[in-house]
């Protein structure tokens, strides 16, 4: 997953590995109080076997799109390459 800062901007701003949940991965929905103008409060957050970040979204619906799609990502099982790449990149 890339952050990109706006719409115009053509390049991400930093990436999130996700990998499978038999790898530690977790991805759930989260309650995000007194956040900015009070219209980002539905979060999701995914926890790496690194560290856990906190994603938001503007409605619940669309947290719900997302997390079906992070669910669906980890539940896949990695290539034997893709938990090699994750390690070299920690």
């Amino acid at each position: 997953m890339s952050r990109i800062a706006s719409d115009i901007d053509a390049f991400a701003k930093g990436e999130v590995f996700l990998g499978s949940s038999e790898h530690g991965y977790q991805v759930k929905a989260e309650i995000v109080p007194n956040s900015y103008s009070n219209i980002w409060n539905y979060g999701i957050s995914i926890s790496t076997p690194d560290r856990t970040y906190l994603f938001t979204c503007e409605s619940e619906q669309e947290r719900e799109n997302w997390l079906s799609v992070f669910k669906k990502v980890i539940s896949i099982p990695m290539t034997v390459r893709e938990f090699a790449d994750s390690l070299s990149t920690n």
